[in-house]
């Protein structure tokens, strides 16, 4: 009997120990509002976010950028809703181990400084169609959970999109100039 009663404590100290440890492991996410990060893009801040539920649309066009002149085929303009001119983003962003909960509109951008999206879940569509990433991009173990759009963009620099998932993703007309992983580990 004794020794069935330390058996019995020493697993319900193993399962305390569990959840204990598994408990501190859980991050919490601060909620961040979508136009709190457009206002700060609009301004040229740097964005640094880390463990963020980002709630509401983030939609580039919605905000003031300047823009550059960029010529583009027919075809983009007709079938793809592409423009002539792109916003110019001049905020380094990194945005890590956070979640998008809703779509997300980055198209016709040029982002003059890295970009980082490591870890983050797209829960909605995003449309990242004509944009010009002049400096590396990471999309390592981002999962996009419904459309991705990348038609006709243009990665300058490096682009890692290492062990990320997507659902329903488009590169049509990708053109991709430095070295670049999509690599699943």
């Amino acid at each position: 009997m004794e020794q069935r009663n330390m058996i019995m404590w020493v697993l319900l100290s193993v399962i305390v120990l569990l959840a204990m440890s598994s408990g501190v492991q859980a991050q919490e996410l601060t909620e961040v509002n979508a136009s709190d990060v457009l206002e700060q893009i609009e301004k040229g801040e740097d964005i640094c976010l880390e463990n963020a539920r980002i709630t509401g649309e983030l939609d580039l066009s919605k905000i003031y950028l300047k823009t550059v002149h960029i010529d583009r085929p027919k075809w983009q303009l007709l079938d793809l809703g592409l423009e002539e001119e792109l916003k110019i983003v001049e905020s380094k962003i990194t945005i890590t181990n956070s979640v998008f909960e809703n779509d997300g509109d980055f198209s016709n951008t040029l982002f003059r400084k890295p970009v980082d999206f490591y870890g983050i879940a797209f829960l909605g569509k995003t449309d990242f169609r004509g944009v010009n990433f002049g400096e590396c991009v990471k999309f390592d173990s981002a999962s996009f959970s419904s459309d991705a759009k990348f038609d006709s963009a243009s990665f300058s620099s490096d682009a890692k999109f290492d062990s990320a998932n997507f659902g329903i993703a488009s590169f049509r007309q990708t053109n991709f100039r430095g070295n670049t992983n999509f690599f699943w580990r």
